[in-house]
């Protein structure tokens, strides 16, 4: 099963991203703000992170900056979803390593397109959970 690491600070459209990825067949991992996004995408190693830009302690685009620089974490596909919707914003993340950019309020199944595409461009495997061997 891929993994998605959700980063978005609101509670509410936290809550909102992981029901619609965890009803499309995802595992979800989850940061509430910049800080936590650095340090869930170096411990949990997604196949895809959900990046917020205006958050505390550090914003969306200084962890976009600090994931493509990282060699660990350059191949993950960052999918910007903010409020932001200034043209400016969007070509600035997509400049900078970013996959997509989503304006809030997205559209029904806009998210989740997104995160396939993500997956299928970069054609990461799942996640697949070692099965015991019998000794």
């Amino acid at each position: 099963m891929h993994k998605v690491l959700i980063v978005e600070d609101d509670q509410d459209i936290r809550q909102l991203l992981m029901f619609t990825l965890v009803n499309a067949g995802y595992n979800v991992v989850l940061a509430a703000d910049g800080t936590e996004a650095w340090e869930q995408a170096l411990a949990a190693m997604p196949d895809v992170i959900l990046l917020d830009v205006r958050m505390p302690r550090m914003d969306g685009f200084e962890v976009l900056r600090r994931l493509v620089k990282n060699p660990s974490t350059v191949a993950i596909p960052v999918i910007m979803v903010t409020a932001r919707g200034e043209r400016k914003d969007q070509q600035y993340a997509m400049k900078n390593g970013a996959f997509d950019y989503i304006v809030k309020p997205w559209s029904i199944g806009e998210v989740e397109h997104s995160v396939k595409l993500a997956l299928e461009h970069t054609k990461r495997p799942a996640h697949r959970v070692p099965v015991p061997t019998g000794a």
